[in-house]
């Protein structure tokens, strides 16, 4: 048996054109897809020399595996898929349902499956993957880094993978998000070397809102702040800026990081309920009102409208899923399904537009600020007392 092994389907690397990334934009004869290519001779030649890194090649066919097949006849070398790291659909292809998409790369045996899935607003996503970075050597590699740290440092995105997302499409009683991805400035110019040759390129992509789906359709975008509700609920934020009103007109702002959330579920006489209680640390970023830190009421008082600003943003995470998408983003109905499986079996087809939408959820936020920054007094009391002493 050891005879016969060794390495009979082994192809050479000169001979593979390695993908990076896929875009999949919707077209009047059917459908678009671009694959963005690692131009492997530019690790022989300088970037001024004015060679592209990467190259894209575009295919168009009434389905998506003939568009596939209509590259191979303009990319002179065999596409290898084993390398995508990231996959951007267009909105239009979203809103018709992405089981196709899933279908696709699902039975692709050279694609590894921990690629990540972002959405574009209103762009196509072509030309998302064709934006170059003065900072990444590829486009792909822009975005996933991007979006990594757009999740850890800010919970609007959140880097979701191929498994993760299939899963929440399949399993009963919840919903799938995905990250969106604009693109800032002239689409065309991003394609362009010259883009690269500024101190502040006109054109660079950015991560947006998250993506509501319900089943394997987009049927909107969250805003900013649901975005990050949606994320602490989720349990996939991790840091989170809070701002909220220190007095009549000025803000504060606190870093919230340490977050954990328990979820509570009830059901009684058939009413399904939540009870989600949120606990915190914070630390002071800004803060422009006369507070004097180191008193502890004053503290106090300033951390409960923290508390506040916090719960308004969960609430409107909660808002927007259930009156306005109708869609269980949050896996409430997943618990269900599991631990009281004869009551789910009943309400499961009714579950997103009949019963998800009246279910109570309740919320307890406990934050704590641990940190206030190198100050005991803001700025603002400084000048406050000066004043007094002056006058």
């Amino acid at each position: 048996m050891f005879l016969f092994t060794g390495c009979f389907d082994y192809k050479e690397l000169d001979d593979l054109s390695i993908v990076t990334a896929v875009a999949i934009d919707k077209v009047e004869s059917g459908y678009e897809i671009s694959y963005s290519i690692a131009n492997a001779k530019k690790a022989q030649v300088s970037s001024k020399e004015g060679e592209s890194q990467t190259t894209v090649f575009s295919g168009v066919g009434p389905t998506l595996s003939e568009a596939m097949r209509e590259i191979d006849l303009k990319n002179p070398r065999s596409t290898y898929l084993g390398h995508v790291s990231v996959i951007v659909m267009s909105s239009d292809i979203a809103k018709e349902g992405v089981f196709k998409v899933v279908d696709l790369f699902m039975r692709d045996p050279e694609s590894r499956k921990k690629f990540f899935f972002l959405i574009t607003k209103d762009q196509k996503a072509k030309d998302v993957v064709k934006v170059l970075s003065p900072l990444e050597a590829f486009p792909s590699q822009n975005i996933v880094i991007n979006l990594q740290n757009s999740s850890t440092n800010q919970s609007i995105s959140t880097n979701i993978g191929y498994s993760q997302f299939v899963r929440s499409v399949l399993r009963p009683g919840i919903n799938p998000v995905l990250p969106s991805i604009i693109i800032s400035g002239d689409s065309e110019e991003g394609a362009n070397m010259a883009n690269l040759e500024n101190s502040e390129p006109k054109t660079y992509i950015e991560l947006s809102n998250l993506g509501i789906f319900k089943n394997d359709k987009l049927v909107g975008f969250a805003k900013r702040e649901e975005s990050r509700g949606i994320n602490i609920i989720n349990g996939n934020a991790k840091n989170v800026i809070v701002t909220t009103k220190c007095d009549g007109t000025n803000f504060a702002n606190a870093n919230i990081t340490n977050i954990h959330v328990d979820r509570d579920y009830q059901l009684d006489k058939n009413q399904p309920s939540v009870n989600i209680k949120v606990s915190a640390e914070g630390s002071l970023q800004e803060i422009n009102c006369a507070y004097n830190l180191l008193q502890p009421k004053e503290l106090n008082k300033l951390t409960k409208k923290f508390e506040s600003s916090l719960q308004d943003m969960l609430q409107s995470a909660i808002s927007i899923a259930q009156n306005e998408y109708k869609s269980d983003i949050f896996g409430f109905g997943l618990y269900f399904y599991r631990h009281h499986p004869n009551y789910f079996k009943n309400v499961q087809n009714l579950w997103d537009d009949d019963i998800f939408p009246y279910m109570e959820v309740n919320f307890d936020v406990s934050l704590k600020l641990e940190t206030k920054g190198s100050l005991n007094d803001t700025v603002q009391k400084e000048e406050d007392i000066r004043n007094e002493k002056a006058n």
